[in-house]
């Protein structure tokens, strides 16, 4: 495969990582109690190791595999 079409159909799953982490922290920072700051805590940790695993198919690098277990 290309890798300029590798690195196009790479970009689509880190924007919308990106765009999930900035609305996480939102609801981390402004959450009404403590279980709704819980929660984006959680979530965050999930969307961490998805940003982990996009990392490594786009470097081709699994050095991070042990950060993500």
């Amino acid at each position: 495969m290309d890798p300029q079409i590798y690195h196009a159909i790479l970009l689509v799953p880190a924007f919308l990582l990106w765009i999930s982490v900035l609305i996480t922290v939102w609801r981390i920072i402004t959450g009404p109690n403590s279980l709704d700051r819980l929660v984006g805590m959680d979530g965050f940790t999930a969307m961490f190791q998805c940003a982990l695993a996009t990392y490594m198919c786009w470097s081709l690098d699994t050095s991070v595999v042990s950060a993500m277990l």
